[in-house]
């Protein structure tokens, strides 16, 4: 009549799984990061609650079937289900919806809610990239949609617009507040018209809006304004966002004393940025935004290109300074820097080299990779690296997102000493068809191998791994004979 929490976790072999009727409770993490599992799911009648995280990391799984009796869908229940595609049905009976619940289910395309869901928790629908609509029912007393989009049943507070929506939208004017993340990676939306009564549009709204070429906030709006496209608070001290599918270039005036988190988020047309020389927080030099005293490098436009040589001022990069600038080749790094931050050089698919000065104490090169000074940690291979890499001995951690969107990539082989490897480290390397282990099983994040097709290949006398052939990390597995230096693909050389 239950399955436990955690029944299942990890038993990334297991190809299908058939629930029984009297089954009532499926609890928390019970089929986690099963992602052997295909084809559709059927959630049985008299199943009540579906709990965390239950199908989360199921992205083998293409269907989702709700019988009736559900009450209950737990907080990131089925996040990660990239496979899921078509349209959801919740059944009549839920109430409730758990935050993140379907986050990242990139295939749905639609969702309809029945009267009696009273609940639906933050961030429910991110990433939902493909839907392109949610269906409320209208006697639903918490929620409704207008359009497509979803709101509380007053309006006043737009909650989720579908990631599939296209072209322009104009905000009801009974709305006084926005979620946050509410317009995430809507990436079809063109604009967006703001009415006067909004006073709550929290950072990282638009984010991944990389179509969106303008806003424009009513006139009578106290909190807000807007002013060639982009978004401001109403005295134009603040810069919140600039629309990311903005081309051409961006003059920030000298009021501005403040720029919201990820404002430049995938601009990626956007190829200068100017700050008025009156403003007393902020600079530009060769189209590139810095603090005042550009000690701090703040971000590279998405669409600046060729190579980009860092001023020797510069002691700090800001988190994703240079994220999505495809057309950078290479960028030098002077000896003063010693703070770069997350994601500083994460999806810039053109980028060769990273090259640091060598008298820099925190941080090195090799072959244009990115380590600390030690050669201990890999922080960074830049997207546009093509071909076989063999990473040095010395290396014991691979960090987040060291080598996601490195498409160019085929085949990397890893020392024995690594013993963690970071969050999406390989997300999205769709070119890799194979990771060599020299070494026993690391400890690693999530999603490290979304989206990448590799194979793994471990050594036959190293310890952690599973039995062959099955899967790690959502990966195939294979031996590696070391006696010939050959596996069952082609090798790297070592």
């Amino acid at each position: 009549t239950r399955i436990g929490n955690y029944a299942f976790n990890n038993c990334s072999g297991l190809t299908n799984i058939t629930l029984p009727s009297g089954v009532t409770d499926i609890g928390n993490g019970a089929f986690n990061h099963c992602d052997g599992l295909t084809g559709r799911l059927t959630i049985p009648a008299g199943v009540t609650n579906i709990g965390s995280s239950a199908f989360s990391y199921c992205s083998g799984l293409t269907g989702l079937t709700f019988s009736a009796g559900v009450t209950t869908i737990g907080d990131s229940a089925f996040s990660y289900c990239e496979g899921l595609t078509g349209s959801i049905t919740i059944p009549a009976e839920v109430t409730y919806i758990g935050g993140s619940a379907f986050w990242y289910c990139s295939g749905l395309t639609g969702i309809t809610i029945p009267a009696g869901v009273t609940y639906i928790g933050s961030y429910a629908f991110r990433f939902c990239s493909g839907m392109t609509a949610f269906d409320v029912d209208d006697l639903n007393s918490a929620y409704c949609s207008v359009d497509g989009v979803l709101y509380n049943k007053t309006r006043t507070r737009l909650i989720q617009c579908p990631g599939g929506k296209t072209g322009g939208l104009v905000v009801p004017d009974s709305v006084t507040g926005i979620a946050d993340w509410a317009f995430n990676d809507c990436d079809g939306l063109t604009g967006v018209t703001i009415p006067s009564g909004v006073t709550s549009i929290p950072d990282y709204t638009f984010n991944d809006c990389d179509r969106l070429t303008s806003f424009t906030v009513d006139a009578h709006n106290s909190s807000y304004c807007s002013a060639d496209g982009a978004l401001y608070n109403k005295t134009r001290t603040r810069l919140i966002q600039c629309p990311g599918g903005k081309t051409g270039g961006l003059v920030i005036p000298n009021s501005v004393t403040n720029i919201g988190n990820f404002a430049f988020h995938f601009c990626s047309g956007l190829i200068s940025i100017t700050v008025d020389s009156l403003n007393s927080a902020y600079s530009s030099l060769d189209g590139v935004l810095y603090n005042k005293a550009q000690t701090l490098l703040i971000q590279c436009p998405g669409g600046k290109t060729g190579g980009l040589v860092v001023p020797d001022s510069v002691t700090g990069i800001r988190d994703e300074a240079f994220r999505n600038c495809d057309g950078l080749t290479s960028v030098t790094i002077p000896a003063g820097v010693t703070n770069i931050g997350i994601g500083a050089f994460h999806v810039c698919d053109g980028l060769k080299s990273i090259t640091v000065d060598d008298l820099n104490p925190v941080y090195s090169s090799v072959d244009g990779i990115l380590y600390d000074k030690t050669l201990t940690r890999l922080i960074q291979c830049p997207g546009g690296k093509t071909g076989g890499l063999v990473i040095p001995n010395s290396v014991t951690n691979i960090g987040n997102l060291a080598f996601r969107e490195c498409s160019g990539l085929t085949t990397i082989t890893i020392p024995a000493g690594v013993t963690r490897i970071g969050n999406d480290a390989f997300y999205n390397c769709s070119g890799l068809t194979g990771v060599y282990f020299l070494g026993d099983a690391p400890a690693h994040g999530i999603l490290m191998f979304g989206n990448s097709p590799a194979t793994v290949y471990r050594v036959s006398d190293t310890a952690g791994w599973p039995a062959v052939p099955t899967s790690w990390a959502g990966r195939p597995t294979a031996l590696w004979n070391t006696d010939s230096g050959r596996a069952a693909a082609v090798l790297p050389a070592l």
